[in-house]
Order: C-alpha cells, then sequence, then structure tokens
C-alpha cells in the first residue's frame, strides 16, 4: 500500500491518505507532524468513510487530551426505578412495579388508579364515591362511613343499606324508616294520604305519622291501608271476634295497645285496638276528617263495607244513615231504619247496630251487629258464640237475625275496624 503525504508550513498539519484495503473505504489521519526544516508536503486522497473516527486534540501547555465521539451519544439524566431518588421523585424503590407503595416514583395514593397489593382493594383513578370504587379504595358499604354506592345519606338509604332517619336525606320514600320523603329529606308524614301521594307504590302497612308536624302531639305507628277506595286510609279502631270487650266501651274509653304494632294489620287478634285519634282527633286539634270507613273483615278479606262523609262530624254522629254515601248493600241508604248508630241498642249490647225493624225477636231485621252482652234476643248469641260476635248480612240486602241464626247463613266477621282520610 502506498501512502501519500501532503507537507504543508510548519503552523499547518500534516495530511497523510491511504487507500482502504477493505470495501472502499478510506481512512484519513491527522497526524500533527512536521520536517526537521520546517517545510512541509502535501501528497493526499481523499475518499468517503462511514466509520466514526475520534480527533484527539493536545494542548501544548497541559498536554491533556480531550475525545468528542461522533455517534452523538450523551450521559444520561435520572432513571426511575434505579433506587436513586433523584429531583422530582418522592420515592425510587428499585423497580417499576405499579402495585406497591411507590408507583413511576411517587409515593402511591388512593386515586391513582393502580391498586396496592395488600392496601387498596380498587383503585379506579378518581375519589368519586357514587361508583363502585370509594375513596377509601374499597367498594361501596354500608358501615364506610360515607354517601357511597347508592346510599342517599351516610350509610343509609338505597337498595342494601338500612332506612335513612327522619332529618336525613332521600331520593325516595323507600329510603325512610317512615316511609315518607319530602323534597328529599326523610320526614314523618302527617297522614296515610300523605305517604301514598308522596309514593303511589306504597303497600298498605304500618306506617309512622305525625298529625301536627311541629305541634305538640307526638308521632305514632298507624296502620295504613293504601289499595282500598284509592288508598290513604288510617285505622283507628279494631276490634276482634271471640275476645270480652263492648265495642261502645272500647270506642269511648280511650287509647288502647295503641303501641303494639302486632294489632296493625286487619287479622283477627287476641285483643283490641284503639288509637288516640278517636279521642283527641276527628276533627279537633287542627286534624280534618273529610272521609270514614267501616269494614268487616274474614279472612283477612273485606267482607262489606260503609263508607261515610264525614266532614264536620264528630267522634260519635259520623256514622249514621245521613252520612252514608254507598256501601256493599243495595237496599242502604234509602232503606227505613230504627236503629243506625255507635251506641246502638243501649239495654241489648248491640253496637255499631243498622238495623231496618224490630218485631219481636223472630222478626228482626238487619244489616250490621257488633254485639256483646246482654242478649235479649237468641239470635244475639249467634248459638252461644263467645262475644265479641260481629254479624251481618251475607247478601246484598237486610236479613231476619233469627232466620239466618237458625239456618246457619249468617255473615261472621273476624274483625271490625274503623279507618279514616
Amino acid at each position: 500500500m502506498r501512502c501519500i503525504s501532503v507537507v504543508v508550513p510548519f503552523s499547518l498539519l500534516v495530511l497523510v491518505a491511504c487507500p482502504s484495503t477493505n470495501n472502499g473505504s478510506s481512512g484519513m489521519t491527522m497526524t500533527g507532524e512536521s520536517t526537521s526544516d520546517g517545510s512541509t508536503g502535501t501528497d493526499a486522497t481523499t475518499t468517503t468513510s462511514t466509520t466514526s473516527t475520534t480527533t484527539d486534540t493536545t494542548d501544548t501547555s497541559t498536554g491533556a487530551t480531550s475525545g468528542v465521539t461522533s455517534t452523538g451519544e450523551t450521559t444520561s439524566g435520572p432513571i426511575c426505578g434505579d433506587g436513586v431518588v433523584d429531583d422530582g421523585e418522592a420515592c425510587d424503590d428499585g423497580n417499576t412495579l405499579n402495585d406497591d407503595a411507590c408507583v413511576a416514583c411517587q409515593d402511591a395514593v388512593c386515586g391513582d388508579g393502580h391498586v396496592q397489593v395488600g392496601v387498596e382493594e380498587c383503585d379506579d383513578g378518581n375519589l368519586a364515591n357514587d361508583d363502585e370504587c370509594t375513596e377509601l379504595c374499597a367498594p361501596p358499604s354500608c358501615t364506610d362511613g360515607l354517601v357511597s354506592g347508592a346510599e342517599t345519606d351516610v350509610d343509609c338509604g338505597g337498595a342494601t343499606c338500612s332506612k335513612c332517619a327522619a332529618g336525613l336525606l332521600c331520593a325516595a320514600s323507600s329510603d325512610c324508616e317512615s316511609a315518607f320523603c319530602d323534597a328529599g329529606v326523610c320526614a314523618i308524614a302527617a297522614s296515610c294520604a300523605a305517604i301514598l301521594a308522596a309514593d303511589p307504590a306504597a303497600p298498605s302497612g304500618a306506617y309512622s305519622l305525625d298529625l301536627d308536624g311541629d305541634g305538640p302531639a307526638e308521632p305514632f305507628r298507624a296502620y295504613c291501608d293504601q289499595t282500598t277506595d284509592g288508598g290513604g286510609w288510617m285505622m283507628v279502631f279494631k276490634v276482634s271476634s271471640g275476645v270480652m270487650g263492648d265495642a261502645l266501651t272500647l270506642w269511648n274509653g280511650g287509647p288502647m295497645n295503641e303501641a303494639d304494632e302486632s294489632l296493625l294489620n286487619v287479622e283477627k287478634a287476641d285483643k283490641h285496638y284503639v288509637g288516640a285519634f278517636v279521642g283527641t282527633s276527628w276533627n279537633q286539634n287542627q286534624v280534618e276528617v273529610s272521609q270514614a270507613r267501616v269494614h268487616v273483615y274474614t279472612a283477612g278479606e273485606i267482607a262489606k263495607f260503609w263508607k261515610y262523609d264525614a266532614t264536620g262530624t264528630t267522634a260519635t254522629d259520623w256514622y249514621s244513615n245521613d252520612t252514608l254515601v254507598e256501601s256493599s248493600y243495595v237496599d242502604l241508604p234509602a232503606m227505613v231504619f230504627n236503629q243506625y248508630s255507635i251506641a246502638g241498642e243501649i239495654t241489648s249490647g248491640r253496637r255499631f247496630f243498622i238495623n231496618r225493624n224490630y218485631n219481636g225477636c223472630p222478626g228482626d231485621q238487619g244489616w250490621l251487629n257488633v254485639d256483646t252482652a246482654p242478649d235479649n234476643c237468641m239470635w244475639d248469641t249467634n248459638g252461644g258464640a263467645v262475644p265479641i260476635r260481629i254479624m251481618y248480612a251475607p247478601g246484598d240486602t237486610y236479613i231476619n237475625w233469627t232466620t239466618a241464626v237458625q239456618n246457619k247463613t249468617i255473615g261472621v266477621g273476624d274483625a271490625f275496624a274503623v279507618f279514616v282520610r
């Protein structure tokens, strides 16, 4: 191989060019050599090379040599995961895992979208509590101290948690212990009708009521019939057959067993129920009664009914032919009567008595008798049944009491109840 040297003046470098020995490439070296006499010569061959070279420069005053590579590589910056906490990093645990306490070199927190093993149950990347993962990075729970999931207030409301107490937030009446949601807040309704208005699907059953709202009267529990005749009816009185007592005395005697939740239904019971409403709130103390209904029940179903206009009435005079609106009988209210009152026949124990005429015991005719002793006629006892005896005409017209008892065609009720709306 022949190299050509080019000699230049002393202050210049000497270029030496040699032909390539492979693939046609050539290398060119800057030697910095000079001749002893200061003269230089030049002889150069120029070729193209794809090989990177290094240029060394010598500082004549220090003798230090520096190098710069032609590949463009530079020294790298901080690296997350190298185990060294650099500027901008809160932590560096020497790995790039996202399920431990250090995520992307930042402290793991709830809401970062990564589930920390052993610490978080979920992490959906936000701190909202109305989705499937709460700000605690756990699924909604009825004991998490939050308004989470479908809850309407803290740990209550919705389909799975307990009902909310009065004063707490609600979305529907079903969220409330009182079964009454008023403008987004659980409250105690003033009537069964108010409950039904707030929730047309409200079932019949026991509810909390507060007749005077912020007034002095205490809330109480009552049975509401939410299906019969448009619903919204509150039961204020119920007597059961075969349980000793006098319906008139019970009606006038004040509350009885009012706090017994087992009586708040239309089934026959082993004791009677009288609500305080009868004596304290029937069209008085800022409470208005517009309608009343009387029901005779057999096997929990209405066997017969009577409906009254109770507007402006008292707790004793509402029950009369004059206020009767409709009933189960086609011959009421147009028929003539000799008895139609709660007191009925005082000397014979016939209460809530609706009777057409007396014609000696065998000729007595009528529609309803809630009976107790004393018994003036054999038909009063209904064959020796224990009072109270709830007897009624089973068809759609009046009956002869004696004939019906003797033929065993008399209607016998399990329970007798009074409702108001």
